[in-house]
């Protein structure tokens, strides 16, 4: 560990047990702050009787360091840690130990001086806790974890006055963080034993238990009897500069040492829940919620009869939160045991996250029973809607969390589910056409029929001429909930010197996006010859126009095929009333057929044209 030496301003290194008693900064950063380059040229020059820059000195960082030692010297100390220059930031394996060590080093500090940049002195009372509330200090993310660890603490004014310590401000401080103000009143001890919380809802096991921490416990004790959605909503209000450091800031709370990687943006959070999974098994890491969405208490009887959510309709989202902001109504939280022996809650695997919890019976939009509650509440818990995706992984629903009946919990059986862990969201829109989207696949055709042009209804597929895969349909048409697709066939005949020519058509069954049915035709168009073959722009029959229009009203298939009959009339023209699903259609020597068919978890309308 890199110290300042109070008096010289010189640093000094320490290892293990030989580092001294020494005081510690937290303040916000500002413009001037004074780095370890700048510290190590300026006690270079004068170890070598140089004279120093003198820009270094008159910076506003160097300011706040001199006040820090002098504060330091009154107190008895020898040695300061100040943030901005006892890091070498320029060595990336420097900052990583440094970040992962940093509550270590507030926790070990014998006295912490915050400095309140934006408070000013000379003021009554009333008008300090305005200026006190408002602070930036309160803001910042990684002053959360320098407010909680540092056994003593100490507010300063701009001017360095005492405003006062932690413990004599707590319930101010209290109300502006949503830290408790047990944990900022608590005594410093060393190697304490302390009892944790315990809570047993199952009315079989042993009597419940409540075992309130005592006065005096260690910080660690404390954290680790805290829950974790708890300990996340401190940090809901708070940010940071770069954006994975809202994660990075948060490692000393959940004692948790993982790698940094600055770059990865908002994974870096997301990577910090799943190692916080890997060491925990409280599922309160599960019951943030949505922005603007609040709970629902649900009675037993409302649950056994379901809430009736239409998951169709509600945008999808992965189930850790992407931001400790979606925490911001989780304090209060606790995590509580239905069983005396818990199964493992997760792992996290190369299919997603693997979870064994409480799930209701609703195959549609099943329940994730949470083994964590509100205080207020202690005969509640808590209830996720989830929503199977075609794949067989889970999502959260776009919706509010519901509180229970614990015994809801209880009659639920405990199963394995994979979720999805992250990525952004699904719109419902997006979700719509993703779940019921289908690829209309040529699967198999007679070698004599040649596919000259495909033309489809909402289809944002260009075909070329090879491909099977005729056209990608997205229902609903805007007026009649169809999707259809026209396919033009030439017929390969050498001897012939004007080739016929087939239309087809596939048609989807009006209102059936869940169990989609199709229906199909074929008209001979002899002596029908298009301008050039393929990639043709020209409609593939005169009357396109009027065909589509006409093709808009039909009710169902049956009225559809009629219309396209009649309106595509020539030569082998015949009207016939197709039975749905998967008809088949004959005409002269052919055969065409479309199915409705999952193929490799993936809807398609399979068209197979025989004969010839």
């Amino acid at each position: 560990m890199r110290l300042l030496n109070a008096k010289t301003l010189f640093f000094e290194e320490f290892l293990g047990a030989d580092i001294p008693e020494y005081a510690i900064l937290s303040h916000t950063w500002g413009a001037g702050e004074v780095t370890f380059t700048e510290m190590e040229a300026r006690q270079a020059a004068i170890e070598n009787n140089y004279s120093p820059n003198p820009k270094t000195s008159k910076k506003a960082g160097f300011i706040k360091i001199e006040k820090t030692a002098q504060r330091a010297i009154c107190d008895g100390l020898k040695y300061v840690w100040v943030d901005t220059c006892c890091i070498d930031k320029t060595s990336s394996a420097e900052l990583s130990e440094a970040i992962n060590s940093m509550m270590d080093w507030y926790e070990r500090a014998e006295v912490c001086y915050t400095h309140l940049a934006d408070v000013p002195s000379g003021l009554d009372k009333a008008e300090q806790d305005e200026h006190f509330k408002k602070s930036r200090w309160f803001t910042r993310g990684w002053t959360l974890q320098e407010l909680i660890a540092p056994p003593e603490l100490v507010f300063l004014t701009a001017d360095w006055v005492p405003i006062g310590n932690r413990a004599d401000l707590a319930d101010l401080i209290s109300r502006i963080t949503g830290v408790d103000d047990f944990l900022l009143t608590r005594k410093p001890v060393k190697n304490m034993a302390v009892r944790t919380r315990v809570y047993n809802l199952n009315p079989k096991s042993s009597q419940q238990v409540y075992w309130e921490a005592p006065p005096s416990v260690s910080l660690r004790a404390i954290l680790k009897s805290t829950s974790i959605a708890h300990k996340m909503s401190w940090a809901s209000k708070r940010d940071t500069t770069r954006v994975e450091d809202i994660a990075y800031c948060l490692l000393g709370i959940f004692d948790i040492n993982m790698p940094l990687l600055y770059g990865e943006g908002s994974k870096a959070f997301l990577r910090l829940q799943e190692q916080i999974l890997l060491s925990s098994d409280d599922q309160s890491l599960l019951a943030w919620s949505f922005l603007g969405y609040e709970m629902t208490e649900v009675s037993e009887q409302e649950a056994s009869r379901g809430w009736g959510l239409a998951s169709a309709a509600l945008p999808k989202a992965p189930v850790l939160a992407v931001s400790p902001a979606y925490f911001e109504k989780c304090r209060g939280f606790k995590q509580v045991h239905a069983d005396e022996i818990t199964p493992p809650f997760s792992t996290m695997t190369n299919k997603g996250l693997r979870l064994q919890v409480p799930v209701s019976s609703d195959t549609g939009h099943p329940y994730m029973f949470l083994e964590c509650q509100p205080d207020y509440a202690p005969a509640k818990v808590l209830a996720v809607p989830l929503c199977r995706l075609v794949d067989g992984t889970y999502r959260r629903l776009k919706t509010r969390r519901f509180l229970v009946d614990y015994r809801v919990l209880l009659r639920s059986k405990r199963v394995e589910l994979y979720a999805c862990p992250h990525y952004g969201y699904i719109s419902p829109q997006r979700a719509l056409e993703k779940d019921h989207e289908a690829r209309v696949v040529l699967r198999s055709k007679t070698w004599v029929l040649q596919t000259v042009e495909v033309y489809a209804t909402r289809n944002p597929y260009k075909w070329t001429a090879g491909s099977d895969i005729l056209a990608i349909v997205k229902p609903p048409f805007p007026r009649t909930n169809q999707s259809y697709v026209f396919i033009l066939f030439r017929r390969h005949s050498l001897a012939d010197p004007s080739p016929t020519y087939y239309l087809a058509f596939i048609t989807g069954e009006r209102g059936t996006y869940s169990d989609p049915k199709w229906a199909c035709g074929l008209i001979r168009c002899s002596g029908y010859t298009p301008s050039t073959e393929p990639g043709r722009t020209t409609p593939a029959v005169p009357k396109w126009d009027k065909l589509k229009s006409e093709l808009e009203e039909a009710e169902n298939a049956s009225e559809y095929h009629a219309r396209f009959m009649k309106l595509t009339e020539g030569p082998g023209s015949q009207a016939k009333s197709p039975s749905l699903p998967g008809v088949s259609f004959t005409l002269d020597t052919y055969t065409i057929s479309a199915t409705s068919e999952t193929v490799f978890g993936k809807r398609m309308v399979c068209v197979d044209v025989t004969g010839g």
